[in-house]
């Protein structure tokens, strides 16, 4: 039997490796995320995504290096994800508000790991960004 303490150690312990590889990842590599080509980043407008609320959005992404594309429920404004090909940051070039729907097709699945190593609302917590908006 596992007691209530060394399941928050654990879980403390593991958010601890999340911000560790976050602050790693960004060392390492410091020059890629500036010479990302990214229109909204480059425009000078100050806004590095479409979507500028403070609330979890639905978010897509196109890697400029490798065109890899994706999608996230887990974007947010002013903050990317990174590519898990070319390991560099991307910020989405479509974003909008999440909507409740009805059909089991079309629901994210919040049982699914979130990579919280690739993605930088995460790092900037420290924790699951899933969790923002419940604990404030």
């Amino acid at each position: 039997m596992v007691s209530t303490q060394s399941t928050g150690t654990s879980v403390l312990r593991f958010q601890e490796f999340v911000s560790f590889l976050c602050v790693v990842t960004t060392v390492y590599r410091k020059g890629l995320v500036m010479s990302q080509k990214n229109t909204k980043k480059n425009s000078g407008e100050g806004n590095l995504t479409p979507y500028q609320g403070k609330k979890r959005c639905f978010g897509e992404y196109e890697c400029p290096t490798c065109g890899r594309g994706w999608m996230s429920g887990n974007s947010w404004a002013n903050s990317g994800q990174e590519c898990s090909n070319c390991e560099i940051m991307v910020y989405p070039h479509s974003q909008k508000p999440l909507e409740r729907v009805d059909d089991d097709e079309n629901k994210s699945d919040l049982n699914k790991e979130h990579p919280q190593h690739l993605c930088e609302k995460c790092c900037k917590l420290g924790w699951s960004c899933r969790e923002y908006r419940r604990r404030w």
